[in-house]
């Protein structure tokens, strides 16, 4: 039997998962411009292309985590049994049932769950791994995550034996025109997994003036270019990576970063689970309150993200203390 490593928390990782949770949150703000009937103006793409670190965040934390406590296989998948895949399930269920009573009380996109066959449950539920999403589409990130580790022990040999020709595979796999569903979870996974055999990367990687560089590159690139197409995206979100991780390690070291961190990480699934409909019912809101302008863009685009965290960390304090259990499954037992 493996002997498990004993790990201390790594403040600079949960702020990392924190950061990551709140880039997803505001990767869907952009759909505030869709409901204006208005493109991103351009002083705000920065920030759009910042916020996709978010997913890539957290495939590189959990492939991280997933060397650096080399637990065993089955030890490890039980666990991500009940902090993955047991919790996404509830919550579709939630926003299942949500659905069959009616477009009243909640926009969906389905008519008639009733109607489903058994194969459209299995996948509503669990989603297809690397192809098609669950009925909540913002957990598709954990479908992939689940079925990554599921693979692990692959991915373990083939970063320890070929370690150098996994990273390269991974460059190359990134810039390919393939789904994000398949470029993100293997290449930054992958990558999450080559740092912890490699520390000293991500020590270089952490390093304010560097991170600070490629920060201000990655958003003087999106500046300049005519359009913000899928190759900028691409080489952006590599940019932006090092400057998300610094910053995330800088706040963790300050009393600010650890009252974030105690107040957001028992909650992040809530986060996950909850945000997309509540942005969406606020960005209906907002775009029939507020004329179009500059101002209401950019103030819509900031301020709707930070009220859906704070509704969903308060909506996740209340569940913990009125319905402990229940909190329980439907966090992981965070």
């Amino acid at each position: 039997m493996a002997v498990q490593k004993k790990i201390t928390r790594d403040p600079s990782l949960d702020m990392m998962k924190v950061f990551a949770a709140f880039c997803i949150v505001m990767v869907h703000s952009d759909n505030l411009f869709r409901e204006y009937g208005t493109g991103m103006p351009g002083f705000l793409v920065p920030f759009g292309a910042a916020a996709n670190t978010g997913n890539a965040l957290f495939m590189i934390i959990a492939g991280y985590l997933l060397f650096v406590k080399d637990e065993p296989w089955a030890v490890n998948l039980k666990k991500k049994m009940k902090t993955l895949l047991v919790p996404m399930v509830l919550w579709n269920l939630i926003w299942i049932a949500a659905e069959a009573l009616g477009h009243h009380f909640m926009p969906m996109r389905f008519d008639d769950v009733l109607s489903w066959s058994p194969a459209d449950w299995l996948v509503s539920l669990f989603g297809v791994p690397f192809f098609k999403d669950p009925y909540y589409m913002p957990f598709w990130f954990l479908v992939d995550l689940f079925a990554l580790n599921i693979l692990s022990p692959l991915i373990r040999i083939l970063c320890n034996r070929l370690s150098a020709l996994s990273g390269i595979a991974a460059v190359v796999l990134w810039f390919m025109p393939l789904t994000y569903r398949i470029r993100i979870p293997f290449v930054f996974f992958t990558a999450g997994c080559l740092l912890a055999l490699y520390p000293d990367l991500s020590r270089k990687g952490k390093q304010l003036p560097a991170a600070v560089v490629y920060a201000l590159a990655a958003a003087g690139i999106i500046l300049a270019c005519v359009r913000y197409d899928d190759l900028t995206v691409k080489a952006t979100v590599l940019m932006f990576l090092p400057a998300a991780a610094r910053l995330c390690t800088a706040l963790a070291e300050k009393d600010i970063g650890r009252v974030i961190i105690r107040l957001c990480l028992p909650h992040l699934i809530v986060i996950y689970a909850v945000h997309g409909k509540v942005l969406m019912v606020l960005q209906q809101v907002w775009t029939r309150l507020v004329p179009l302008s500059s101002a209401a863009l950019c103030a819509g685009y900031f301020l709707l993200p930070a009220v859906t965290v704070t509704g969903c960390l308060v909506f996740g304090r209340c569940l913990r203390r009125l319905f402990p259990q229940l909190s329980g499954w439907l966090t992981g037992g965070r």
